[in-house]
Formats: C-alpha cells, structure tokens, sequence
C-alpha cells in the first residue's frame, strides 16, 4: 500500500499555465508505492485527482522527479483537450 506524503515532502513547485490560472503540482496529493520485483522494482507515484497522471523510478526521488515531467504532460494534454493550446 502506498503512503501520502507530509507537507514538507511535497514536489518542489511546478507551475503549469493553464487558460488564466496556474495548476501547481504541490497543490495536489501525491502517492507514493513500491513497485513489485517482477514488474522491475523501483516505485510509482500517482496524482489521484489527475487521472493517466504517474511517474516511476528505482528511488523514491527518482519516482518524484519523473512526476515533474508527468504533471507537465498532463496539464499540456489537459489544455489541448480544452482547446486552449496556441499554436
């Protein structure tokens, strides 16, 4: 089972435009699981109220540094889908 991380384990800010209001990753509650061996180990962070948003990696750091990438692919997916990308 996964566990939540406290405040002050929270990702580094990560601001993403979206129309006119910032989403921060940090706004939202991450968790945090071990991946089995069979399945190459390591762990995976997940966003619960993003759906499709995960990251994984050997460490935890390396799992909370991926969620970074993945929070910002998220949000651009999420924008496009809204039509409010410029192109």
């Amino acid at each position: 089972m996964g566990r939540w991380l406290s405040e002050s384990r929270r990702i580094q800010l990560q601001i993403v435009a979206i129309g006119l209001s910032a989403v921060r990753l940090q706004d939202y509650a991450i968790r945090i699981e071990p991946l089995p061996g069979d399945e190459g180990g390591g762990f995976l962070v997940t966003v619960p109220d993003l759906p499709g948003c995960m990251a994984d990696g050997e460490t935890v750091e390396q799992a909370i540094a991926e969620a970074h990438d993945a929070f910002e692919a998220w949000a651009m997916a999420e924008q496009e889908d809204r039509g409010g990308a410029d192109n």
